[in-house]
C-alpha cells in the first residue's frame, strides 16, 4: 500500500505515466535484474525473521544464520551493483 502511494506520488510529481518514462535504459536493466534480486529479497525476508525470533527469546542467531544473512546483503549488493 505504501510503495503503491510512493509511485503515485512520483509520477504526479514527475507528470510522467510509468516510472523510469525517461530512462528506457536504466528501466530495461531493472526488468532484467529485478525477478532474479526479488528471490535474493524473499530469501533474506526469511533470515531477518529467523533472526529476529532468535532475539525475541533472548538468544543470538547462530552462526549459520548470521552467515546466510551477511550473504544475502552481498548478493543483494551485488545485483544492485548496475544500478547504483
Amino acid at each position: 500500500q505504501e510503495y503503491a502511494l510512493t509511485v503515485a506520488s512520483v509520477l504526479r510529481i514527475t507528470g510522467e505515466k510509468t516510472l523510469l518514462a525517461r530512462s528506457p535504459v536504466v528501466a530495461s536493466t531493472f526488468a532484467d535484474r529485478n525477478p532474479h534480486a526479488d528471490v535474493l529479497h524473499l530469501i533474506q525476508l526469511e533470515l531477518l525473521k529467523r533472526a529476529r525470533a532468535a532475539g525475541a527469546t533472548g538468544g543470538e542467531p547462530d552462526e549459520q544464520l548470521q552467515r546466510l544473512l551477511l550473504l544475502s546483503v552481498n548478493g543483494i549488493a551485488a545485483a544492485m551493483q548496475s544500478t547504483g
